[in-house]
């Protein structure tokens, strides 16, 4: 169908999920996390690794045709290469969904795998090199967006207040895969 190609569906289960429960999520705090074990082994495309939601606080810097912005999307494997990057946001919600969709709690087994390999979250260096690898990619691929638009009709998206590094975005949340 349609849907299948748009965000339609994520954008009604999210409406549905503000009615029942929006003051939760408001109260939500920033950089939220979770663990999980991919436990089907019979799909290639989810590998280990985290998924980041990363939120740009500049405003004036947009890209054409992208349903999510400022928010961005960015599925980084274990070795700290982009597996997909934001402009594939579609695929990882739908990897976020087939890994999150039945699980009301954390996986304790995921949790526990996740803060043993960071000695209980005080060696994060793994976290932080992929977080930054995130970043490079948006702002990689958001700078060849704007040097795509010059050949366009209707002007460019490259702007001289251009990303320039991680400060300028937040950390929403982010899923780490086991």
């Amino acid at each position: 169908s349609i849907t299948d190609l748009t965000l339609n569906d994520f954008k009604m289960d999210l409406m549905g999920y503000l009615k029942t429960d929006e003051a939760r999520l408001q109260k939500t705090p920033l950089g939220i996390h979770s663990a999980v074990l991919n436990q089907d082994e019979t799909n290639d495309s989810i590998e280990k690794g985290t998924i980041f939601c990363l939120k740009l606080l500049k405003n004036e810097v947009q890209t054409d045709n992208y349903s999510l912005e400022p928010y961005y999307l960015v599925y980084v494997d274990e070795e700290g290469e982009v597996k997909l990057g934001f402009s594939s946001a579609k695929t990882i919600l739908d990897i976020y969904k087939k890994l999150c969709i039945a699980q009301e709690r954390a996986i304790q087994d995921a949790v526990t795998l996740f803060e043993n390999e960071t000695d209980n979250y005080n060696n994060m260096n793994k976290y932080t090199t992929q977080l930054q690898t995130t970043i490079e990619s948006i702002i990689g691929k958001k700078e060849e967006s704007g040097m795509n638009s010059l050949f366009s009709r209707g002007g460019t998206t490259i702007s001289s207040d251009t990303i320039s590094n991680i400060e300028d975005f937040e950390l929403i949340s982010y899923l780490v895969i086991k």
